[in-house]
């Protein structure tokens, strides 16, 4: 199994982020992958770090795949406004010993801040 790719950004909003990816391995009965996206909090030391103990999990629910090559969307949802989040794909495979996880890289991405007139494209900031 290779790691799972970079997300690619979509589209954002206030509260959802939407991404999509090329999934390097076919999905079986047992496997599938996850979006996460995970807060950044401040640190002790005046920087940052992801948080993933307290990540939004969006479930990708795509139908079984053979090959790979097919592009998949998936929409994170329940985010907070204005706020930094890192965003990644983590392949899950079950078995009978329970669930192994392999996360992939990360972007960054600022949800849209609540404005106060109408905005007719999302201003998301990506890192």
């Amino acid at each position: 199994m290779s790691s799972p790719p970079k997300p690619n950004f979509v589209d954002c909003d206030e509260e959802s982020v939407t991404v999509s990816f090329i999934p390097p391995t076919p999905i079986s009965a047992n496997s599938n992958y996850e979006v996460e996206a995970a807060p950044l909090f401040a640190t002790e030391d005046g920087g940052s770090e992801p948080r993933w103990t307290h990540c939004v999990v969006a479930d990708v629910k795509i139908p079984e795949i053979t090959d790979t090559g097919a592009v998949v969307r998936a929409t994170v949802s329940g985010l907070e406004p204005g706020a930094t989040y890192y965003i990644r794909i983590v392949y899950v495979e079950s078995d009978d010993g329970g669930k192994k996880r392999t996360c992939g890289r990360h972007v960054v991405i600022d949800t849209q801040a609540i404005g106060c007139t109408p905005q007719k494209k999302s201003c998301c900031s990506i890192s």
